[in-house]
């Protein structure tokens, strides 16, 4: 953004624009997203089923220190926590799919966006890239990628 766009008085953008540049960035975000649908429903899936099945772990352990563990049976309490162990690892499994495909739809995104930067970059006339300091170019790219 140029001086002459800020407020002089406090160095900020007028509202307005903000606004403009957050619902573009959004557009962009959500079209991202979009043509990635299958991943991201993976995602958000995984995370669903991963936060049902950590559910499911105190209500267990209720049941198993409720009525389990008054009998003084060995086994039963056994299972229990056999299940347990079973019901974590099944939580785990699910926030590491989880993890991995969000991690790899947001480098994905990220890569894409970079590459469409880069493109509109190349195309722009040298006469006005003139004007820009190289530091502000550089500054520009790599940060307005970092906030998506």
């Amino acid at each position: 953004m140029t001086d002459a766009a800020r407020d002089p008085q406090d160095g900020k953008s007028p509202p307005g624009k903000d606004r403009g540049i957050v619902r573009r960035h959004s557009a962009m975000l959500f079209s991202e997203i979009w043509q990635r649908k299958p991943d991201f429903l993976l995602g958000m899936g995984t995370a669903i089923l991963s936060a049902v099945v950590t559910l499911l772990l105190p209500q267990r352990a209720q049941t198993l220190i409720e009525e389990t563990l008054p009998a003084g049976e060995f086994w039963p309490v056994a299972q229990g926590l056999a299940i347990m162990l079973l019901i974590a690892a099944v939580g785990i499994g699910f926030s590491s799919i989880r993890k991995y495909v969000l991690e790899r739809l947001t480098n994905r995104i990220t890569t894409d966006i970079r590459a469409r930067v880069f493109r509109h970059l190349l195309s722009v006339s040298a006469r006005r890239l003139q004007g820009a300091e190289s530091g502000q170019l550089l500054s520009t790219f790599s940060n307005d990628i970092q906030v998506f």
